[in-house]
C-alpha cells in the first residue's frame, strides 16, 4: 500500500502543477464567492459569508439584524447537513460557533475540477438545504 499511496501523491502533484490548474481554482473560486452572495446576501437566515477559494462557510442566524443565533435545541446544522445530502450535497455542517452551544454554519468545500455550472448545481441545492432546514425547525416550534 505505501509505494502505491506515494504514487498517488506524485500524480496529485504533477496535476496541481499543469498549466492552467491554478487559474481555473482560482477562477471558480471567485465564482464561488459570487454566486453565494448572489443567493445568501439578502437571505433572513444568513449573518455571514466568509472564506477564501474553494472552501466558503455561510453563517445561519435567526435574526439578520442583530445576527441572534439559532438556538441548539433547534437542531439547525444537523438538519442542515441532512437535508443537503438528501439532494446528493456533501457538506460539512457545525453547531456551537458562537460560544460553544449556540449558532450555526455550514462550511462547502467543491472539488477543485469544479466547473461554473457545478458551483451553480452546489450553491442551488445549498440553498433548498438551508431553506428546507429553517421551514422545517419552525414547523416543529409551532
Amino acid at each position: 500500500g505505501h509505494a502505491t499511496a506515494c504514487a498517488a501523491a506524485v500524480a496529485v502533484q504533477k496535476f496541481l502543477r499543469a498549466p492552467g490548474f491554478l487559474d481555473h481554482v482560482k477562477a471558480t473560486g471567485s465564482v464561488l464567492a459570487a454566486r453565494l452572495n448572489d443567493r445568501f446576501a439578502q437571505h433572513p437566515h444568513v449573518g455571514d459569508i466568509r472564506g477564501r477559494g474553494m472552501l466558503m462557510t455561510v453563517e445561519l442566524v435567526e435574526d439578520r439584524d442583530t445576527k441572534a443565533p439559532f438556538a441548539a435545541s433547534h437542531g439547525l446544522s444537523s438538519k442542515i447537513y441532512q437535508s443537503a445530502q438528501a439532494r446528493g450535497l456533501i457538506t460539512h455542517a457545525l453547531s456551537g460557533t458562537v460560544d460553544g452551544h449556540d449558532g450555526d454554519h455550514v462550511v462547502i468545500c467543491p472539488p477543485l475540477i469544479a466547473s461554473g455550472e457545478n458551483i451553480d448545481t452546489i450553491v442551488g441545492l445549498l440553498g433548498e438545504a438551508i431553506d428546507a432546514a429553517v421551514l422545517e425547525g419552525r414547523e416543529k416550534a409551532a
